[in-house]
C-alpha cells in the first residue's frame, strides 16, 4: 500500500528529525484533537495505514515498519490553523495537527475546509512548496466484538490449544506454539481487517463480526453454522462448507482457498482428563460378528454388504472396540451406564470414525460403528458396521479366531 503524499513527507522529515535527536515540544491538548487518537486508512475499506496515540500527553504519528508499529513523529494541536481554515470561524469541533511537512485536520464531516470537503471529517493535507493538497483519511474504528477472539483456540474440538491471540500494546498478534509445546517467544501481528471479503464462486461477500488478516490468511469471526464457500485442495470446484465453531481461519494460496475451523479453549478443556477406568466385564476371548454396509457416494452401484465373524482379546488396557495410532486423535470419549461412545479422526488416510459400544452385561454386548473416508472434508465411501459381542473364555490363546470371513 503506498502512502499518500502528506503522510510520506510527514514520516520522511520526521526520520530526518529523529536522526538530528531534535528535541520534542509538548503539544497542546485539545479534546476535539483526542478524535484522531485511533487507526487511519488512506483508502476506503483498507487496513490501517498509520494510527495517532496519545503518550504523555503528546500526539504521536505511528507507522507499520517490519511489521510493528515506529513512532515517526510527535504532532502538535495548532490552534491558528483551525479558525484560518474553517471559514475564519472559530469551532470547538475542529482540531489540526501540524507535524514536519504536513498537517492533519479534524472538522465536522461535510465541513468545507479550505476549498475541500471533509467527507469523512478527516483530512490530511501536505504542504510542500505553499501548494496545500488536502486527502480525506478513512478512520478504522475496531469493533468490541475484535476482543473475542483474545484467548486460546485448539484446530479441534476438546484438544488443546494451539494458538493465543493476545493484544499488545493495543495491537492484536497471534502466538503458536512450539515444537516442544510451549508458547513461543515471537508473535505475528494480526491486523483489523474493516470490510467483508469477498471470498467465493461470486456469491456475496463473508459477513464477519471481525476479520482480523495475518501473512496468508484471514480469521473470519460469523455466527456458528454460516455458510461459507472454498475451494478443493487443487483450487478449483468451489464447494459449500460451514462453519462450525462460529472461528475460521481461511488460508489463501494462490488459487486455492481453505476454510479450518477453530475451537475456543475453555478452562474445562485444559485440565487434564482422568482416564477412563475399564466396564465390569469379564476379560478374555470375546466373539465379535456383524454385518457392514460398504456405500461410495460418487457412484449409482448398490452399497457392499458383507458379514464377519471374529474373535478379539479383551484386557484392561484393549477393552475398546477401536485401536487407534498416533495419526488419530481420540475425541468426546466417554463411558456411561456401559455404554462407550467416541470420535476418532485420523490422517493418512484422512477418516471419521463415530463408535459406540453397549455392555449388555458382564459377558454381551453390541455395537454400532460408522467410518467416514474424506476428501476436502467431505465423505466419499462411508462404512457402517453393526454387530454383537459374547464373552468365549479367560484365555485368549485356548480358542483360535475363525480363519474364514462370510460373504
Amino acid at each position: 500500500m503506498r502512502l499518500a503524499p502528506a503522510i510520506l513527507l510527514l514520516i520522511l522529515s520526521c526520520c530526518a528529525a529523529l536522526a538530528q535527536s531534535t528535541p520534542v515540544t509538548p503539544a497542546i491538548i485539545s479534546s476535539a484533537c483526542d478524535a484522531w487518537i485511533g487507526e487511519f486508512s488512506l483508502t476506503p475499506q483498507n487496513v490501517a495505514d498509520f494510527r495517532i496515540q496519545k503518550q504523555e500527553e503528546q500526539y504521536v504519528l505511528q507507522a507499520r515498519k517490519d511489521g510493528t508499529w515506529q513512532t515517526f513523529d510527535t504532532v502538535k494541536a495548532d490552534p491558528s490553523a483551525v479558525t484560518a481554515g474553517v471559514d475564519g470561524k472559530p469551532t470547538t469541533d475542529a482540531c489540526v495537527l501540524k507535524g514536519k511537512g504536513g498537517r492533519l485536520i479534524r472538522v465536522p464531516a461535510g465541513t468545507i475546509y479550505e476549498g475541500k470537503k471533509a467527507e469523512t471529517g478527516f483530512l490530511e493535507a501536505s504542504d510542500d512548496n505553499n501548494k496545500p493538497a488536502l486527502f480525506d483519511v478513512y478512520p478504522l474504528h475496531v469493533p468490541a466484538a475484535c476482543d473475542r477472539w483474545l484467548g486460546e483456540f485448539g484446530t479441534k474440538a476438546h484438544r488443546p490449544s494451539a494458538m493465543r491471540f493476545e493484544k499488545l500494546d493495543g495491537d492484536y498478534v497471534v502466538r503458536a506454539k512450539d515444537n516442544s509445546g510451549k508458547w513461543a517467544a515471537e508473535t505475528e501481528p494480526a491486523s483489523y481487517f474493516p470490510s467483508n471479503p469477498d471470498i467465493g464462486n461470486g456469491d456475496k461477500p463473508i459477513q464477519s463480526a471481525c476479520t482480523l488478516m495475518v501473512d496468508g490468511g484471514l480469521f473470519l469471526m460469523m455466527p456458528a453454522g454460516t455458510s461459507y464457500q472454498a475451494t478443493s485442495r487443487f483450487g478449483s470446484n468451489w464447494g459449500e462448507y460451514t462453519a462450525q465453531t462460529g472461528f475460521l481461519f481461511m488460508t489463501i494460496e494462490g488459487f486455492q482457498v481453505d476454510g479450518h475451523d477453530l475451537y475456543p479453549i475453555s478452562a474445562e478443556d485444559e485440565a487434564p482428563k482422568a482416564p477412563i477406568a475399564p466396564p465390569a466385564i469379564r476379560m478374555g476371548l470375546w466373539e465379535v460378528t456383524g454385518t457392514s454396509t460398504l456405500t461410495e457416494m460418487d457412484k449409482s452401484s448398490k452399497p457392499d454388504q458383507k458379514s464377519f465373524d471374529r474373535r478379539r482379546c479383551i484386557t484392561p488396557q484393549t477393552w475398546r472396540p477401536i485401536e487407534t495410532s498416533d495419526k488419530c486423535d481420540l475425541d468426546r470419549e466417554q463411558l456411561e451406564n456401559n455404554l462407550y461412545s467416541a470420535d476418532i479422526s485420523c490422517t493418512e488416510p484422512d477418516e471419521a470414525t463415530h463408535v459406540e459400544l453397549k455392555f449388555d452385561s458382564a459377558e454381551t454386548a453390541h455395537f454400532t460403528m460408522t467410518i467416514n473416508l474424506l476428501n476436502d472434508g467431505k465423505p466419499y465411501t462411508t462404512e457402517r458396521m453393526s454387530g454383537s459381542e459374547k464373552f468365549i473364555g479367560e484365555n485368549c490363546e485356548a480358542v483360535k479366531p475363525p480363519a474364514t470371513q462370510n460373504q
